[in-house]
């Protein structure tokens, strides 16, 4: 089995400018000075993430947003079991959501 080895980088954001983060791969992001708001794909509520705190993001795509100057230690690493399980949970409710209230691409209106 092939292990992707962890990736670490620092980014500087200034006030109210955004980074986006789409992947396949779990991340990590450390806030080491300021402040930062999160919105992940999948989930219901957004964070805000102070500095000194650190955040685990799931595998789809992520927003983060600085409230004011804010520099980022952002980790990502190989696939976690936990963030397979996430993404195959999206997936579900995408296809159950889909089934329940009919498919709206791909069909021809009346």
């Amino acid at each position: 089995m092939k292990m992707a080895m962890p990736q670490e980088r620092t980014v500087d954001l200034a006030n109210e400018q955004m980074l986006v983060l789409d992947g396949d791969r779990a991340a990590r992001v450390q806030v080491l000075r300021g402040a930062a708001w999160l919105t992940d794909e999948g989930d219901a509520g957004d964070r805000v993430v102070q500095a000194g705190a650190e955040a685990t993001l799931s595998c789809g795509r992520t927003v983060i947003e600085a409230l004011g100057p804010v520099r980022l230690r952002v980790a990502e690493g190989g696939t976690s079991w936990r963030a397979r399980w996430q993404r195959l949970r999206r997936r579900a409710f995408t296809l159950r959501r889909r089934c329940q209230f009919g498919e709206s691409r791909g069909r021809d209106a009346p």
